[in-house]
């Protein structure tokens, strides 16, 4: 193969250059929320919340989940983050990717972001993790980057195909609902068929994107 002729191809038609004018990163206007947060403070009622703080006291409950937190746990932390799923880790990658045409480059953070989330709950941290976590941050990154509020019609929608889990029945597990409906179908495809059908309903679950992309 003639080295020198793919290398002048390559000068001429520069793909890196190309690639970088269609994704870009969009900057974020900091002025702009700095003067919608002093408005949204502004017509907060302070000793309503203090209220609500006192009444379902919130403070004790933030300080009994930040005595519990010991070093140990925090090494613990970390030694399972070694073991986390490659495959959950690969999953929430894909998925915080999906969103680099519309934030740009900031999709690589949120991939870093729903990557570890979706892993986390694989190896048996809260689920809340995955059901709320990952689409939060999704939708969080849309409206800063790019101030599409309408995508956190999103948010409830994809919390609902990530709370129908994908376990098949087997001998030590009963499945999910989805999981064993796929399984009364087509046992040997029924994990393929369950694992499909919640990407494709979470998919779905940004429609919202649609209309700002087009």
């Amino acid at each position: 193969m003639n080295l020198s002729f793919l290398t002048n191809i390559l000068k001429k038609v520069n793909p890196l250059s190309w690639f970088k004018s269609k994704v870009s990163i969009p900057k974020i206007d900091v002025t702009a929320w700095i003067a919608k947060a002093k408005g949204l403070l502004s017509g907060i009622n302070l000793d309503t919340i203090k209220a609500l703080l006192t009444k379902y006291d919130i403070k004790g409950f933030i300080e009994s989940k930040l005595k519990s937190i010991t070093l140990a746990k925090v090494f613990d932390f970390i030694r399972n983050l070694k073991r986390l799923n490659r495959e959950e880790l690969l999953i929430g990658l894909i998925f915080g990717l999906c969103f680099l045409g519309v934030i740009g480059w900031w999709a690589v953070l949120l991939a870093f972001i729903t990557s570890l989330l979706w892993a986390l709950t694989g190896a048996g941290y809260s689920k809340l993790l995955r059901r709320v976590g990952v689409p939060l941050a999704a939708c969080l990154f849309v409206a800063l980057v790019r101030q599409y509020y309408p995508i956190f019609v999103s948010l409830p929608l994809a919390m609902i195909p990530l709370s129908l889990g994908y376990g098949i029945p087997s001998q030590n597990d009963a499945g999910s609902p989805l999981g064993r409906f796929w399984y009364s179908l087509n046992p040997a495809n029924a994990d393929v068929f369950t694992r499909a059908t919640i990407y494709i309903l979470l998919w779905l679950a940004f429609f919202p994107l649609l209309l700002l992309v087009w």
